[in-house]
């Protein structure tokens, strides 16, 4: 009797506690190796493997055979670990490695000042955009192709105008189509064009849905601004461009999708309005035209 309950108390508390061995199929397949899985293995294969490097917590254990490695939510905080020192990073830093939807950063380690701190990090240690993937950067220190994920531009020739307002914050003003072959997975590059025009209640997550009018359908989300340069941030009435690189499903086929968008407050999930004379659609998404993709 006593041996019976021992077992039966045993299945209980795994089944309580969610004890692998009686969820095996559950954690075979939230360990499968996905598509966005395998852009970050080739995006640290991109750092030399005796280059010093600070990376998003994720990235570490990867990067850990080398001498030189930092983590990046000492800038983020601003502080050294339990102290009130103010944390400075290695001058000879090579490679920065930055997740920006990192649940344990963006939760725990990301503070009211994390966006000045990360953007004071970038501006002055001359870090360039070598390679990205989703809300996924690559940066290389001094690299002289050096280009900023989101910054002010003035009157820019844009390709694609859909001049869309959400919610009186913001201007969605339209988008670039950029071809780019990476080295890092399939992407599909866009440039976007924002206006502030009122005040934003901040973090906003653009979501874009694709659509080739048949079988293949996929949605793409997107946190305005990197969550480092914010549009609360910006000033009113001046334009942003921000650069995201998408990573396309490997399952998804070449061809011209029907690309249509929603807008939403990260924390609260309210969803901004489209305002103007601009219709949206039955379903809640509004158009904006036709995409390529390769």
């Amino acid at each position: 009797a006593l041996l019976l309950l021992l077992i039966l108390t045993t299945i209980a508390a795994g089944i309580r506690l969610e004890a692998p061995q009686l969820f095996f199929s559950r954690y075979l397949r939230d360990c499968r190796i996905t598509d966005l899985a395998r852009a970050k293995s080739l995006l640290v294969k991109r750092i030399p493997a005796q280059a010093s490097a600070i990376a998003t917590f994720q990235f570490l254990p990867w990067l850990a055979n080398r001498y030189e490695i930092c983590s990046a939510h000492l800038i983020s905080s601003g502080y050294k670990m339990y102290t009130s020192a103010r944390y400075e990073p290695p001058a000879n830093l090579q490679y920065a490695l930055f997740d920006f939807n990192e649940p344990l950063m963006v939760n725990a380690f990301f503070p009211p000042e994390a966006p000045a701190n990360l953007r004071s990090f970038l501006s002055r240690g001359n870090w360039g955009l070598l390679a990205a993937a989703d809300d996924i950067v690559l940066f290389n220190k001094n690299y002289p192709k050096n280009r900023l994920l989101c910054e002010e531009v003035s009157n820019p020739d844009i390709e694609k105008v859909v001049d869309l307002e959400f919610g009186g914050q913001v201007i969605f003003l339209g988008y670039d189509v950029i071809g780019e072959e990476a080295a890092q997975g399939r992407l599909l590059h866009l440039a976007y064009y924002w206006k502030r025009i009122g005040k934003v209640r901040q973090p906003l997550v653009i979501i874009i849905r694709f659509s080739d009018g048949k079988s293949s359908t996929f949605i793409k989300m997107h946190v305005i601004g990197y969550r480092i340069y914010a549009p609360d941030s910006w000033p009113e009435n001046s334009i942003f461009r921000e650069d995201n690189y998408l990573l396309i499903p490997s399952g998804v086929k070449a061809g011209s999708y029907d690309a249509s968008v929603r807008i939403f407050n990260l924390e609260t999930r309210e969803e901004l309005p489209v305002l103007g004379k601009t219709p949206k659609a039955d379903d809640g998404w509004t158009s904006l035209g036709d995409i390529p993709i390769r």
